[in-house]
């Protein structure tokens, strides 16, 4: 699953990690990608949303924050797995520092250990302007993320890149990965931007040939149109 969780605080439901946890624990993924979650910030009562998450599923989990408060507080992406976890490397993706400077982008990169092997798995949110995401998916594609060696496949990249299907730089990523919801399209659609009304998707599972896509789905339901602005995005996967 990816999902942008939108810091569980959309519109005056602050309480929308329960939300949260309740769309996870209905779809009983094994790795779950979140964007947009905050640990120790006003808005979201100062919870370590990772963490509770975590808590609630009994699940390993790590939180990447992509940009700091000037109290303390926390806002990035994070990874919850039921399988075992392990950190290969975390940072920030390039910044256009010219004009309007927007907020800071960060990755992390995960191996999941399943049958004795581990999946390679990097998560990560895209800026909102077309020339900086097309930097931060060449950094991707790059030797210290996806051009490292280390990062073969099998392998996935999850998150809300900010871009729909067939843009520029979706097909940068497609000459390495294969979109997911475009091998095996959901039953019901596929956008999932904006929650109440999904007009696009800007939320992706990308994964190298190897992996077999088996289904996608997006889930809609009313708890989960008052959880976040995006929907989650389910995908069954066959790893070789």
């Amino acid at each position: 699953m990816t999902y942008n969780v939108r810091a569980c605080s959309l519109g005056r439901y602050g309480g929308a990690v329960d939300r949260v946890a309740a769309a996870i624990g209905a779809a009983e993924p094994d790795i779950v990608a979140l964007q947009e979650v905050e640990a120790g910030v006003a808005r979201s009562g100062f919870r370590d949303q990772t963490q509770e998450l975590a808590d609630r599923l009994d699940w390993q989990s790590h939180f990447q924050p992509s940009m700091k408060g000037d109290r303390g507080g926390a806002f990035g992406n994070a990874l919850l797995s039921r399988l075992p976890l392990r950190l290969v490397a975390s940072g920030l993706l390039p910044q256009l520092l010219v004009g309007v400077v927007r907020e800071p982008r960060g990755v992390s990169w995960h191996a999941v250990s399943f049958d004795g092997r581990e999946l390679q798995v990097l998560v990560t949110h895209l800026g909102l302007t077309r020339r900086e995401r097309l930097a931060q998916v060449e950094a991707l594609l790059g030797p210290l993320w996806m051009g490292d060696p280390r990062c073969a496949a099998p392998r996935l990249l999850c998150g809300d890149l900010n871009c729909r299907p067939g843009s520029p730089e979706h097909r940068r990523l497609e000459e390495t990965l294969v979109d997911a919801a475009l091998v095996s399209p959901p039953a019901g659609g596929s956008a999932t931007f904006p929650a109440l009304r999904p007009l696009v998707r800007l939320d992706h599972v990308l994964v190298s040939p190897d992996v077999r896509v088996l289904r996608t789905a997006v889930p809609r339901n009313r708890e989960l149109r008052r959880a976040s602005d995006h929907l989650p995005l389910l995908v069954d996967l066959q790893i070789p």
